[in-house]
This record gives structure tokens, C-alpha cells and sequence, in this order.
């Protein structure tokens, strides 16, 4: 069987390990233990990165992780968010009422999973906004929580394991208004770069603007 000090050295890393059913079942490592142990990692290293960025919105005594923090999962797991189309969001009289879009998650070109959202141009990221300025906002946030929503799918129970909720802040319409602090920034690293204290690149995503 293998185990996952096989999959570090085959990675070349003790941390670098893929976490993916396609991967396991690649390397032959479908036993139930080596998943939870690559996991248990990866939420260990998530929730040092999460509280020390504060990347989450607390209600009461539950935390629900903001999209930087999917992020950071979708790094660990080297799994690539794109972009595959950004619409414009109507009502029933065909009125632009803000905007939507779709991410689709890829690992090594092939799609495993989707997730769609939309940002209307009442949600707080466009409040005060007008014009142009108003719908870049709206265009910006659909993504965003896509890739969120997306990414919320595949591992959320990665999400669950590291202590926090498994839906993303933005979808709770949470993550400007209940933050006890100012939320910072941070990109997501892999979990090799975490324990050395170095900063790993961000993963790009790539947004493409279609018609209705």
C-alpha cells in the first residue's frame, strides 16, 4: 500500500501532496487512513494561516471562511480556478440587475469541479457604486464566490477538519459586516512554504467577460 511518506518523496517534498481522488487512485493510495493523514496536515497548516490572517467572519462561536481562505485549500491541493464565463444577471422584464458567473476547478487540465454565483447590484460590494465602477464590482464578487462556492464542494471537509463551517462567509453575505476585525489579505501558500515561513505565489485565475 502506499503511504504518504511514498507520495512526499515522489513529490519531492514532505508537504507537497495531492489531495484528490483522481491522485489516489493513481498512486494506489485509496486507504482510508492516508487520506486523513494528508488531511489532518493540510487543516492543521489552513487553520494556522486562517486565524493568523483572520480570514473568516465569526457569528457567535461558529467561523465561516472567506474566499482567500478557499484559496489557500485550492494551493494545497495545486488545483487551478478559472473563469469560464462572466453574464450579466436579469430579471423577469430582461433588466441588468447585477452579474454572475461560473469557476470551474481544474487539476492537471481536467475539470473536477463547478459552481456558479451571481452579485447583485444591491449586494454590499456595489453599495455607493454607479456606472462602470458598479459593475466591475459586481463582475469581481461573482467570481469570487464561484471560485468559493466551487472550491466549498470539493473540500469542504478539509474546511471542517481545520474547525470552521464548511459554506464560505461570502455566501452568508457575512464577510464585510460581522468581521470583528479588519479582514487582511493574504495568498494562499502551500503547505511546504507555510512551515518554512515563506510566501508561496498566488494561484492566477483567469476571467472571461461573455454576453447574455
Amino acid at each position: 500500500m502506499t503511504t504518504t511518506t511514498d507520495l512526499a518523496k515522489r513529490n519531492n517534498s514532505p508537504s507537497e501532496i495531492i489531495l484528490t481522488k483522481e491522485q489516489m487512485i493513481a498512486e494506489g493510495a485509496i486507504d482510508a487512513d492516508v487520506k486523513i493523514g494528508i488531511a489532518t496536515e493540510w487543516a492543521t497548516r489552513l487553520q494556522h494561516i486562517i486565524e493568523q490572517r483572520h480570514l473568516y467572519a465569526q457569528v457567535g462561536p461558529k467561523k465561516f471562511p472567506l474566499a482567500e481562505a478557499w484559496e489557500v485549500v485550492l494551493s494545497f491541493a495545486n488545483a487551478d480556478p478559472i473563469i469560464e464565463w462572466t453574464k450579466d444577471l436579469t430579471d423577469r422584464d430582461g433588466k441588468v440587475i447585477g452579474q454572475k458567473a461560473r469557476a470551474v476547478l481544474k487539476f492537471k487540465g481536467n475539470e473536477v469541479c463547478a459552481a456558479e454565483m451571481s452579485c447583485g447590484y444591491d449586494d454590499f460590494p456595489c453599495r455607493g457604486k454607479h456606472g462602470m465602477a458598479q459593475q466591475r464590482a459586481a463582475e469581481s464578487s461573482a467570481q469570487t464566490w464561484a471560485i468559493a462556492k466551487a472550491s466549498r464542494v470539493k473540500y469542504a471537509w478539509v474546511m471542517v477538519m481545520a474547525g470552521y463551517e464548511a459554506t464560505p462567509a461570502e455566501e452568508m453575505g457575512l464577510a464585510s459586516e460581522t468581521s470583528q476585525t479588519p479582514v487582511k489579505r493574504a495568498p494562499p501558500q502551500s503547505p511546504s512554504a507555510s512551515a518554512k515561513g515563506e510566501q508561496a505565489s498566488t494561484t492566477s485565475t483567469t476571467g472571461v467577460k461573455s454576453g447574455t
